[in-house]
């Protein structure tokens, strides 16, 4: 090795003390120092002075380390650069060595001959590296002249190969090692939590240490992400395959990320469909970090407006259900070009988009290597400017037992539900009307008060108020304060939806006397039914009901339907109007799924479109009655077509085909209705 007088070390960091305590060490040790306050000039004096080895902090204003690391990387990769920084955050180690960092050191140094010894292995790896360099020169000119002897040359070329793989193993044993050394900590944060959560707790401590806990496997999921591409290329990952609740799941993933939508001014969107199974068998951790993975790509490149998570029901069986998963925002969008290439390994839009968001590269790839895995399919549909859908498809098994569904009777109860947040407020009034409630809403809290004091004086009193913490025109506790000054409504019948980072506004509305609030966004409606519950009867509600998803339900529960219809955004339309006059449906993308339906379930009624792929709804719907005409058991199954069509004629197709009757599209919902009872 090339003595320390000879050896030149160049650091660059805008902090002087720590740049001149580092310097003075190294030239005690006698090494020969040179010095720079920022990135661009520390650029300047490597092209000049051409040192042995660089110093580099990260954080420095203008063009900071990353920027250095490139760049002499680039230049000279054969310099070894090691990264001396205030912070050991894992995505800055990983950035760092992934731009050509050698080694990565965090300050303050205690122990100084710590860094000096960085710095020898540094420069003995780079005297092997450069060794290693010329004898691969000199080989290859001895190959060159001595072609005669093939035989040495392929051992030696063998051996340089070997030495090529031990190379990469090397740096997978330490991301292998630095993984390892971080998980161990985090393992004993989650298994604290969890005893923690196992003790007499009120509820808020019990909601801070859950949401530790589930911040923290967050974290560890993360930290999991470099060894799980590996894992996944070597096919090494196993799915569990346990019983779960959906509604649980999805519940704990979007509440997990509520607090940073809020903080943003973002509105976060999900609600469960009535007509999806809770009771599911399959990985709800791979779910969960495939959701939390686009949850989180859409929270980081939307600036304003909205993220909605969407989930509905593909298709059904007695065992089995698919899902769609659909993550929607409203961000900077995603060009057409690039869509290919945001699912490749350590690859964004382009690099700015990495300086500015950060990012390993590797999320998308582990979700579309999970889903693929999980039998499922990932797909994204954007444009630059208008924001963004990743849609996920994933089968799952049906435990054996689902929850009993209940119906609440609310038909003389009046609620008023004051939220400036569209979806929630449509959310909210569907679902009270469902119940049959009274219900009104309004967007601003001055209105609030207005409608609750008008319905005082016309001796139609409400008897609940839903409100959100965060009105447009009122602060929260200047609407409570009229409100008990007044007397207009008593606090025990006031529900406030608050935010996960304001528990601090919440603690003090639960010292005026409200005693009722709910996590927003809101999404099971057993959740929201147990509060409303409690608030209308000042009392717990019955373990019996706790125990049950509650959704109102005509006595049309036991009628099935089955929707035959090959456009999603369509499916999830006529699902979701079936769904709002109390039926449940199952849905068939084509003519051929359509008659596996039939054959292997049983229908009250079919809606058919008329022209899809693989058979279209005239020959499904051909076939269905051939097969009743085979066996006179099954009965005729009323048909009604589903078209586009609307030209004269076309009824007439259809019903010499041996469908019963006919809508157009767009269809209205009392359409729907008026059809079904004609036919039901």
């Amino acid at each position: 090795m090339t003595q320390k007088k000879d050896i030149t070390v160049l650091t660059i960091d805008d902090e002087i003390l720590s740049r001149q305590s580092i310097a003075d060490h190294l030239e005690d040790s006698g090494f020969s120092v040179l010095q720079a306050e920022n990135g661009k000039t520390g650029l300047e004096i490597f092209r000049n002075e051409k040192p042995d080895i660089v110093l580099v902090d990260l954080r420095m204003p203008g063009f900071d380390g990353l920027d250095v690391i490139s760049a002499i990387s680039t230049e000279s990769p054969q310099i070894p650069l090691i990264v001396v920084s205030g912070t050991g955050v894992i995505q800055d180690v990983i950035d760092a060595l992934r731009y050509g960092a050698w080694d990565f050191l965090v300050k303050p140094i205690a122990d100084l001959a710590v860094l000096e010894h960085a710095v020898n292995k540094c420069l003995e790896r780079a005297d092997l590296l450069r060794e290693n360099q010329l004898y691969r020169e000199n080989l290859e000119e001895e190959v060159r002249i001595r072609t005669v002897d093939l035989e040495r040359r392929t051992e030696e070329t063998l051996k340089a190969k070997e030495a090529a793989e031990q190379a990469n193993q090397a740096k997978t044993s330490f991301l292998t090692t630095m993984s390892h050394e971080l998980r161990t900590p985090m393992n004993g944060v989650l298994g604290m939590a969890q005893l923690a959560l196992q003790t007499n707790l009120d509820d808020q401590q019990r909601y801070y240490i859950e949401v530790i806990s589930q911040s923290g496997q967050a974290l560890l999921d993360i930290l999991n992400e470099i060894l799980d591409l590996s894992r996944i290329e070597a096919n090494k990952i196993e799915l569990e395959r346990v019983d779960f609740d959906l509604g649980e799941s999805i519940e704990n993933i979007v509440h997990l990320f509520s607090g940073s939508a809020d903080t943003k001014g973002l509105q976060l969107n999900c609600r469960i469909p009535v007509h999806i199974p809770l009771k599911l068998i399959g990985d709800p951790n791979r779910l969960n970090q495939i959701l939390s993975n686009l949850i989180a790509n859409a929270l980081k490149f939307t600036e304003q407006g909205e993220i909605s998570l969407t989930i509905n029901k593909l298709k059904e069986s007695k065992t089995t259900v698919d899902l769609f998963f659909g993550v929607t925002d409203t961000g900077i969008g995603i060009s057409q070009e690039k869509l290919d290439v945001i699912f490749q390994p350590f690859s964004q839009v382009d690099n700015s988009t990495t300086r500015k968001f950060g990012g390993t590269g590797l999320g998308l790839t582990i979700v579309k290597n999970l889903v693929e895995l999980m039998g499922g399919v990932i797909s994204v549909d954007s444009e630059t400017g208008t924001g963004s859908t990743f849609w996920v498809t994933l089968p799952f098994q049906k435990q054996e037992k689902q929850e009993e569904i209940l119906i609440p009777d609310f038909s003389n109860e009046r609620v008023l539900i004051i939220n400036n947040h569209r979806s929630s407020c449509e959310f909210l009034l569907w679902q009270t009307k469902q119940w049959k409630m009274s219900s009104e809403c309004t967007s601003h809290g001055k209105k609030g008060l207005e409608k609750l004091r008008e319905a005082i004086v016309g001796g139609n009193c409400f008897n609940l108020l839903i409100v959100d913490n965060q009105l447009p025109d009122i602060a929260i506790f200047d609407l409570l304060q009229q409100i008990e000054n007044e007397r207009i409504i008593d606090f025990s019948r006031i529900i406030v939806l608050t935010s996960i980072h304001l528990d601090k506004v919440k603690q003090e509305i639960e010292k005026i006397g409200i005693t009722h609030c709910l996590l927003k966004p809101v999404i099971q409606t057993k959740t929201l039914y147990e509060t409303v519950f409690k608030a209308l009867n000042n009392e717990e509600i019955p373990q019996a009901i706790i125990q049950s998803v509650v959704e109102t339900r005509k006595d049309t529960k036991k009628r099935n339907i089955l929707i035959v219809e090959d456009d999603l955004v369509n499916q999830q339309v006529i699902v979701g109007m079936l769904e709002s006059i109390g039926y449940l449906a199952q849905v068939a993308s084509n003519g051929e799924e359509a008659l596996n339906f039939y054959s292997n379930a049983s229908f009250d009624l079919i809606f058919m479109d008329c022209l899809m792929p693989e058979m279209d709804g005239f020959d499904a719907t051909r076939a269905i009655r051939k097969k009743e005409k085979q066996n006179k058991s099954l009965g005729r199954i009323p048909i009604i077509a589903f078209t586009a069509k609307a030209m004269k004629g076309d009824r007439e197709l259809c019903i010499a085909s041996g469908m019963d009757d006919y809508l157009t599209k767009p269809i209205k919902i009392k359409d729907l209705q008026q059809i079904i009872d004609a036919y039901l």
